[in-house]
């Protein structure tokens, strides 16, 4: 095919001309490599947007808004009777939206995801709000007004005096206002390696955000903070992150706004009012679209079908007769996914075993769990092909094929640690440091996996390389077909203390070539 993304697209198109002709493909030119994604992945989907609006729930996006250009929809945010609603999630308004001209009603939903919009629009107050005015709506690059403005013209119709949408999104108007930003403010919030951008030839970005501990502004969630409860990015800054790991409370009690505003009070009580609050929506919804029938099956939480819910675990069990409670669960986001997540996600894992690529150390997205029962490793596999953290994940058995030790040590739920990923590696490269060491599995551990060894390097190098430090094993890898050595290997010290110390020697350099230390089970 034509080499190039450009290229590809045009393939797209001439290959495939009824579904790609009219495409509008975004590009962005002039970024780092290092901010260009490995590969492309193309997986199915039910949802583009994940409303929980799949299936006989989907209005027809042929009755959607009426498309804007940048320009256009600029304009249009100063005539008179108009509201302009952002069906961003809260997290990302928070760091950047429009404010429009005085006049026009800026409305937040304040969502933490794309599956609370059905739940917001069947408000009667929300519809109060909207009856007889001109709305318009935005999202980063326009793929959520699609089914939102759809969904919004089935419920409220005639009622409106227009529903509009910005094409292509914030990332198109920021291109065509990059000057000045027109009527945006803050950063855009993307989900990709920039993490948020504003326009470009802007001299200076206002900062809207602020810190949720200390209330100074701030607009970059690359801490990786979440909120304990309801699991969304939440913003805190450098030094409040610092103080909060050195208090001992780490950021295992931080809450978004939200959570704090509704009162939140634990991870299960957020999820059985938001089970039932969009099961409630999902009714009206099938309701609006198939002339008043009751929906049935569909949408109801557990407490209300009991049976199904077990009939279901029972067909998965089916397939499960020896028991396993190991499972494999892959292509998770290694930027967002954190053990919190994972257990909110998948309810009853016991241990994390973090997959390491043999030659970084970094993490990639994959993992081994442990589950409490057969049961709970049942109810994970049903749910293979789920979206966490905005990607749909891997789920299946996974039993031992081997003689080993499972699940190993340090992988228990609460002492497991997430190893470093490519974007911590990344920010090291950029202070002119070495990516981190895993953490500790255990306290007693006295073994390291060590990489990035000279081929000419010997055992008395080692030995001399970690001074004082008395090694006991040394045991180096190599190729099974070919013998030719790999370039790691494992150093196994007498006592935790040595191990301690020689833990300072990581990215230190034998033979030229920085060595990188990773505690070893």
């Amino acid at each position: 095919g034509s080499p190039g993304v450009r290229g590809w697209c045009r393939d797209l198109q001439k290959e495939f001309p009824d579904p790609f002709a009219n495409t509008e493909f975004k590009f962005t030119d002039g970024l780092e490599p290092k901010m260009a994604w490995s590969d492309l992945q193309l997986v199915p989907a039910d949802e583009i947007v994940g409303y929980g609006l799949a299936g006989e729930l989907a209005p027809s996006i042929s009755k959607g808004g009426t498309h804007l250009e940048p320009k256009d929809f600029h304009s249009h945010l100063s005539k008179p009777n108009t509201v302009v609603v952002d069906i961003r999630n809260s997290y990302e308004v928070d760091i950047g939206r429009f404010v429009p001209p005085s006049g026009t009603e800026f409305i937040n939903p304040n969502m933490r995801r794309s599956t609370d919009l059905p739940a917001w629009l069947s408000r009667s107050d929300v519809q109060e709000r909207l009856q007889g005015k001109n709305v318009m709506m935005y999202c980063t690059g326009g793929i959520r007004c699609e089914r939102a403005s759809s969904l919004l013209r089935h419920q409220m119709g005639d009622q409106l005096e227009g529903v509009y949408q910005l094409q292509g999104g914030i990332d198109k108007y920021l291109k065509e206002f990059k000057q000045d930003g027109g009527f945006w403010a803050g950063q855009n919030y993307v989900f990709d390696k920039r993490f948020y951008h504003s326009a470009a030839e802007k001299q200076a970005t206002e900062v809207i955000g602020s810190c949720k501990s200390c209330r100074r502004q701030w607009d970059d969630y690359r801490a990786g903070v979440r909120c304990s409860t309801c699991g969304v990015p939440v913003l805190m800054c450098d030094a409040c992150v610092e103080a909060a790991k050195s208090s001992g409370l780490g950021l295992l009690s931080a809450k978004c706004q939200l959570c704090a505003r509704e009162g939140v009070k634990s991870k299960a009580d957020f999820r059985s009012k938001e089970l039932q609050r969009n099961a409630d929506a999902s009714k009206g919804v099938y309701r609006l679209l198939h002339n008043g029938e009751e929906q049935s099956a569909v949408g109801t939480t557990d407490a209300e079908a009991p049976a199904t819910a077990h009939e279901n675990v029972a067909k998965v069990a089916a397939a499960n007769p020896k028991g396993i409670t190991r499972l494999f669960i892959g292509n998770l986001s290694a930027k967002r996914v954190d053990e919190a997540m994972l257990l909110e996600a998948f309810p009853g894992i016991t241990h994390i075993q973090w997959l390491k690529d043999k030659g970084s150390g970094l993490w990639y997205g994959s993992i081994f769990v442990e589950m409490a029962t057969a049961e709970d490793a049942a109810r994970a596999v049903a749910t293979d092909g789920k979206e966490v953290a905005l990607r749909p994940v891997r789920v299946k058995y996974s039993p031992m094929q081997g003689p080993g030790r499972w699940p190993p040590l340090g992988t228990a739920v609460g002492t497991s640690q997430k190893p470093p990923t490519a974007a911590d590696a990344a920010r090291a490269k950029g202070r002119g440091e070495v990516t981190p060491m895993s953490p500790k599995p255990f306290p007693k551990c006295r073994k390291f996996f060590v990489r990035g060894v000279a081929p000419e390097v010997t055992d008395g190098d080692v030995i001399k390389f970690f001074g004082v430090c008395q090694i006991l094993a040394i045991r180096w890898m190599t190729n099974k077909d070919t013998g030719a050595f790999r370039g790691c290997g494992h150093v196994e010290f007498a006592t935790t203390k040595d191990a301690e110390t020689a833990a300072a020697c990581h990215g230190k350099k034998l033979l030229g070539r920085p060595l990188r230390l990773d505690w070893a089970v």
